[in-house]
């Protein structure tokens, strides 16, 4: 009885960003075989993830998942470049970077881990 159990409390967030993604991912099909018009929404849907990411990262700063955020957030930027093919990106000529982008929020992850890290089954001490 000395254990306390922690509940586990809905997502919210989590939520959000699959509707939204949902959302996009419609919009964009339905562009693509003309149901709807081209307009705004083919070139600026980026800003929508990288409003996401940007949330991410400031809800969950310092924590392991600030890295899911920061890899959203730059994943928002790299499309957005490709669609205003600024630099002259295309998703041709860089979709390279989108390796770079998830090795990045996966480096980071890695180094927010905190507390103590668990080895073989014993316990050990993060240094960090």
């Amino acid at each position: 009885m000395g254990t306390e159990v922690e509940r586990a409390r809905p997502k919210g967030s989590g939520i959000v960003f699959g509707v939204a993604l949902m959302a996009i991912g419609l919009l964009l099909t339905f562009e693509s075989l003309d149901v709807i018009g081209s307009g705004p929404i083919h070139r600026w849907w980026p800003l929508v993830v990288v409003a996401m990411g940007a949330g991410k990262v400031y809800e969950t700063w310092g924590t392991t998942e600030s890295g899911s955020g920061l890899t959203l957030l730059l994943s928002g930027l790299w499309f957005l470049a490709v669609n205003l093919k600024i630099w002259g990106l295309t998703w041709r000529n860089s979709w390279s970077l989108l390796l770079v982008v998830v090795g990045i929020g996966m480096v980071l992850r890695s180094l927010l881990v905190r507390g103590p890290v668990r080895c073989h089954g014993e316990e050990a001490r993060n240094d960090r």
